[in-house]
Formats: structure tokens, sequence, C-alpha cells
């Protein structure tokens, strides 16, 4: 709390991934139960993880990137199997509709991506849809400190996850049938 959220943990969890980010980043939900934790977080027990609510006014905007899981996604859903102009534009087409995104902007990358063969072109190529990428996945990376100050809160993720869980509980006036 007293130095804020470094990037300098970065890997330490998970170890190398697949798509590598180009600097070290401190990964982000904006779901206080994320799908994405690494579940080795929770060896220890889970009254030893927390989650953080931070006030993401003011950070360097030109400093957030897509999550890495993103990659994987397009990656193994959307260009594992195009092998012609036709399947790039389905995929394409799929992809922006599915994150809110212009359809030639995305073919684009992709095109980018499939001929360049490399996955560090990943965060380069698609660095511009992180925007859409947390409003649809939840998830975004942020290479830089996060300074103490934009931690306005710290609960446990047992309370955190089921105050969640119960909010996605349908009520009793949710159950009852309509007249």
């Amino acid at each position: 709390m007293s130095e804020g959220l470094s990037p300098s943990y970065y890997g330490a969890i998970h170890g190398s991934m697949e798509y590598p980010l180009p600097k070290p980043c401190v990964f982000l939900s904006s779901q206080a139960n994320s799908e994405n934790l690494n579940t080795a977080l929770f060896e220890e027990g889970e009254e030893e993880v927390v989650v953080l609510t931070i006030d993401a006014a003011g950070l360097d905007e030109d400093a957030f990137h897509c999550d890495d899981s993103l990659y994987s996604l397009i990656d193994g859903e959307h260009l594992e199997y195009v092998e012609d102009a036709a399947d790039l534009r389905e995929a394409a087409e799929e992809f922006s509709e599915a994150y809110n995104l212009p359809k030639a902007a995305v073919r684009k990358a992709f095109k980018t991506l499939i001929d360049g063969e490399d996955d560090s072109l990943y965060q380069s190529v698609l660095r511009g849809f992180w925007r859409e990428a947390l409003e649809v996945d939840k998830v975004v990376s942020y290479a830089g400190v996060i300074a103490p100050e934009r931690i306005l809160a710290v609960t446990p993720y047992a309370e955190a996850n089921r105050a969640v869980m119960e909010a996605a509980e349908p009520s009793e006036d949710d159950l009852s049938p309509e007249p």
C-alpha cells in the first residue's frame, strides 16, 4: 500500500506468456471475481487474495494494453482456420461485431498477424483495441505503476466474490410470473 501497484513482479505468478507484452504490466479487471485470475493465487488459500478498487482517472492511457488472453482468443478462435481471403473477412467480421470495432481495422490487423507469423506482433498490432477489449472481456494490462493514492479500497476476495455472486442471483421479484 505504500508503493502502489508495480509491474516489477510481472510474470512471477504465471511465468512467461505465449503472447508476450512489450513491457512488464499490472493486470487489471473490472470484475471483482475475474475469470482471468491465475489459480496459483489461491494456493495459500482464498483468504490471502484481495480485490483492490482502483481509481483509473488520471492513469496514462498510453500505458494501457490489451490483456494477453485476447491474443489466445484471436489466435485460437478467429485466425486458426483462416485459409483464404473469404475466411479472413469472416473472422474479422465476427471479431469486429463481438468487440464493436470497425471491420476494416480488424481485417487489416488480422492480415498483418497472419502475414507476420510472429507472436510478438499481437501487442503492437492490436494495441488500439484495449478499450473495447476491456468493455467485453473485463480485463486489461497497465504498463506502469499505479500510485497508492489510486487504491481506493482493499476487500478480501471471498467477500468481493460473494457480493458479485449475490448481485447475480435473481431476486424474488425476478422469479414471480408476469400477470
